[in-house]
């Protein structure tokens, strides 16, 4: 069963919406769509301000995309502490950019 419905889907709806908007708009290389979409839900957690100023984003836009991948562990903490959670949804992350997912 669906745990998100009326009001709380169109929100999370407009949420990825709005942040595959801001990836696209910040990118200026070649990627592919596991790239793209490994990109989007990082900035679905993490917040478009933290994307828009990522060193992930960065080393994208210069080409380096195996730099770019080894950024995502580092974005593990939820107030200075490692998240288990988070350490499984940045391996994820890093997998499908790779092209493993």
């Amino acid at each position: 069963m669906d745990r998100y419905r009326g009001a709380a889907r169109k929100g999370k709806f407009r949420k990825h919406l709005v942040n595959q908007l801001v990836v696209s708009q910040k990118l200026t290389a070649v990627i592919t769509q596991g790239q793209f979409d490994a990109m989007v839900d990082f900035t679905y957690s993490e917040g478009q301000g933290s994307f828009r100023n990522s060193t992930l984003l960065r080393m994208v836009n210069k080409g380096d995309f195996a730099g770019a991948a080894a950024q995502f562990p580092f974005w593990n903490k939820a107030g200075g502490v490692v998240q288990e959670g988070l350490e499984r949804r940045r391996k994820a992350e890093a997998a499908m950019f790779m092209g493993a997912v």
